[in-house]
């Protein structure tokens, strides 16, 4: 059974849309579907189309003629991602690629397939053909899993990593707040921090590594504070222009060290 046009003209479409010329659109529907799917000629037609703005792939209506039930719509479409699921499945077997985020991946050197077509991502396996050739049948679909999940393994540890480095981030602001809020030197961070180790290597000695990576020295503890007054003040700026009233009372106070310091504090109404 023929595919339906629709169904070719929307991979046509998706292909025009990844920059592939009219001859490897052609080349590629010929190898889905098979030889006089459609002619050269009418796959230049429906890519100059879209390239002015197209972006239906039926037919204009005409007097007539029948409509296309959205039933129809929806199988052709669905017929269309099976196939396209069905064609990632036949290249990635044999020269052992994947669509990874749009992109094709060697799972073999992971890297990316600069231009995604098909007579790229097979120039750059026949780097690897000799040693991977030697994979056929049930192997070479073994292989291919084995390849899938050591990036899947891969891709877990970047996010794991990063993840972790957000959290040292996190907990890094928080304690300079503390430190701040508590009026003790910026020095006692590193303090807490040995502290923090010392108590990781009792408690949870797998997760020091994540401890050691919370930096509290004293120059690290002021940038903290001091990002923290400028968003703080920020934040009273953007509130206050929206006050309809507002008072302020000014007292003596003095700091940790008996110094003397000018104290304000406002109230809105």
């Amino acid at each position: 059974m023929s595919p339906a046009s629709c169904e070719l003209r929307s991979v046509i479409r998706f292909l025009a849309a990844k920059k592939n010329s009219a001859k490897d659109i052609h080349t590629e529907l010929c190898q889905v579907y098979g030889e006089g799917c459609m002619s050269s000629g009418m796959v230049r037609r429906w890519v100059r189309e879209f390239e002015n703005g197209r972006t239906g792939v039926h037919d204009e209506p005409r007097a007539g003629r029948p409509s296309v039930s959205n039933e129809t719509i929806a199988k052709v479409e669905a017929a269309m991602l099976e196939d396209r699921r069905e064609f990632s499945r036949k290249v990635g077997i044999s020269v052992f690629c994947s669509e990874v985020k749009d992109k094709i991946i060697c799972l073999i050197c992971n890297n990316a397939i600069s231009v995604p077509k098909l007579y790229n991502i097979k120039r750059h396996y026949e780097q690897h053909k000799s040693k991977y050739d030697t994979y056929e049948g049930l192997m070479r679909q073994e292989k291919l899993k084995e390849f899938k999940l050591g990036m899947k393994k891969q891709q877990f540890m970047f996010t794991k990593v990063s993840q972790e480095s957000e959290a040292a981030v996190h907990a890094s602001y928080v304690l300079s707040e503390m430190i701040a809020k508590h009026s003790k030197p910026f020095t006692e961070g590193d303090f807490i921090k040995e502290c923090l180790i010392k108590a990781a290597e009792i408690v949870c000695p797998g997760s020091v590594k994540t401890f050691q990576a919370i930096s509290l020295s004293r120059n690290t503890v002021v940038e903290g504070v001091t990002d923290m007054a400028r968003n703080l003040n920020d934040q009273i700026k953007e509130k206050s222009s929206c006050f309809e009233a507002f008072s302020i009372a000014c007292d003596e106070s003095t700091d940790m060290v008996a110094e003397k310091r000018c104290q304000i504090s406002g109230r809105k109404y």
